[in-house]
């Protein structure tokens, strides 16, 4: 779980790519489909994902908690 810190990661998308925050692509044959997020994965992702909630909750009026509930704020259904 620690080798996140050691790992050179050369931009945003890699660090997503290996925490299973990047979509999963699928294909067969001429059919190509985007599956969304895997559910299965690495374990740090649940950390990840408890720490952005815990932000949410505890620092309400930073610049990223702001912007996160513009985002959301209408939303009714997945964000693009």
């Amino acid at each position: 779980m620690n080798e996140v810190f050691f790992r050179d990661f050369q931009n945003r998308r890699e660090v997503a790519g290996y925490l299973g925050f990047s979509s999963s692509p699928w294909s067969s044959g001429a059919v190509s489909r985007d599956q969304g997020i895997q559910r299965s994965g690495n374990p740090l992702r649940r950390t990840a994902i408890e720490l952005g909630w815990l932000w949410l909750r505890h620092q309400p009026d930073s610049g990223l908690a702001r912007w996160f509930h513009e985002r959301v704020a209408s939303a009714t259904s997945r964000l693009p």
